[in-house]
């Protein structure tokens, strides 16, 4: 399933925003507002889990955060898609403010992490931020083709074995978006 059709079946949402490309990037076939990956839905029924799909969640201060994955068990070689979701359970309306124009972040971690969604993208420094309004969420889905991305080590396949994947809001100082935002699944790779 390509990720027009997963954000079509599992999300029920529309792509909104600005137009971001950029050259070299790896089946961004969809594009959004800062990020292209950024959904934004409304008030949509909440995210209706596939069968065999994978999910966490936690709540903080009445927003929930929540991962999915489309499955928890994946064949080597093949993309894991994984979708990020803020939703505000406030009776008031929320914003969430930026140094830069990262609003989330996805890592891939096997004791260290080996995969980072950001680590090949360049972001503006300037701040920004986004508003929920009670009940709204807002919705963020990028792929991983189970290759290293992080630190010296850069396209090399991964081998087979359990993996844990970690959405988050990329607010500073950093502490925050581990305690306060991150919510994470993990999935299995086996052999081809």
């Amino acid at each position: 399933m390509n990720r027009r059709e997963f954000i079509k079946r599992s999300l029920g949402g529309i792509v909104v925003g600005s137009v971001l490309l950029i050259a070299g990037c790896n089946d961004r076939s969809i594009v959004g507002h800062y990020n292209e990956g950024y959904v934004e839905s409304g008030n949509p029924p909440p995210v209706k889990s596939e069968p065999g799909s994978n999910g966490n969640s936690r709540i903080t201060n009445d927003i929930e955060y929540y991962i999915q994955t489309d499955k928890k068990d994946y064949r080597l070689g093949e993309k894991v898609q994984m979708l990020y979701r803020i939703t505000n359970l406030k009776s008031e309306p929320h914003v969430f403010n930026f140094e830069s124009n990262q609003w989330y972040g996805f890592d891939i971690s096997a004791g260290e992490i080996i995969w980072q969604w950001s680590y090949d993208k360049a972001f503006l420094n300037v701040p920004t931020n986004f508003q929920l309004n009670p009940g709204e969420h807002k919705e963020f889905i990028e792929n991983w083709n189970m290759v290293y991305m992080f630190a010296n080590i850069v396209g090399k396949q991964v081998e087979p074995r359990s993996y844990r994947i970690k959405g988050y809001l990329f607010f500073a100082p950093f502490i925050i978006q581990n305690n306060y935002t991150s919510v994470s699944v993990s999935i299995n790779i086996k052999p081809k």
